[in-house]
């Protein structure tokens, strides 16, 4: 009688340590997702079609379609170094730079006379018959579209949770899951690509090191990179002493 009575003070013991111990609150838990690289181009290019196929279908004139042709080009062709290519600060800044330059030097020949009339780019420009249809626009605004979709519908089975005692990562859709926990866990975040970040929801890299687990993990396009910090430093001083 007595070993059982034992075993039953134990027991609700056990269950009134289960009810006090807290459960993570909202505050205390976050949700990250990565996204490829290549999610900056497509929301950009889609972003830019859908707006040049609505202007071209209300403004039909083939001056606008020529004007519009040659910026989406030129954008394209920008947003494809951006890919090739990470722009750091200090590139970005050597780029803006060196356009103030040109464009400064372009209008000085031109006072000058040493340069035609338009220093040539009008004629330039005039060559050019860069054409792109409105329904065009619109098609590579819907794929650009349905390509990001079906992103973001591959992070909702591909993504991190962090809490104050531990930090789990969810793959797959059975949803494998990997646990690691953050005591001495360390993390910084770095804006490699400054167009990255200004063109894709500030977004930048998380990264995670594990010491006890001997494991680094970089969390590549992550938006929002600045309210992840913060929230990390609030949730991590939650981490009870044991």
């Amino acid at each position: 009688m007595e070993g059982e009575e034992t075993e039953e003070i134990k027991l609700k013991e056990e269950e009134t340590e289960e009810e006090e111990k807290p459960e993570v609150t909202p505050e205390e838990r976050m949700i990250i997702r990565t996204y490829p690289k290549i999610s900056v181009m497509l929301y950009t290019l889609g972003i830019l079609a859908l707006i040049f196929g609505i202007v071209e279908l209300i403004a039909p004139f083939t001056e606008v379609y020529r004007a519009l042709g040659l910026v989406f080009v030129l954008a394209y062709f920008f947003l494809t170094l951006t890919m090739a290519f990470e722009f750091t600060e200090a590139k970005f800044l050597l780029i803006i730079a060196l356009i103030a330059i040109l464009v400064l030097l372009y209008v000085l020949l031109g006072y000058m006379g040493i340069l035609p009339s338009g220093g040539g780019l009008e004629n330039a420009y005039e060559q050019l018959y860069l054409i792109i249809e409105p329904q065009a626009y619109l098609g590579i605004a819907i794929v650009s579209f349905f390509v990001l979709f079906l992103i973001w519908l591959s992070t909702r089975f591909n993504y991190w949770i962090i809490e104050p005692n531990q930090v789990i990562h969810r793959t797959g859709i059975i949803g494998k899951i990997e646990r690691y926990s953050t005591s001495e866990m360390k993390f910084a975040i770095d804006i490699k690509d400054v167009f990255e970040y200004i063109f894709f929801f500030g977004s930048g890299t998380l990264i995670l090191d594990f010491p006890t687990e001997r494991r680094t993990f970089a969390l590549a396009l992550v938006p929002k990179i600045k309210e992840v910090e913060e929230k990390l430093k609030r949730i991590l001083g939650y981490v009870e002493v044991e």
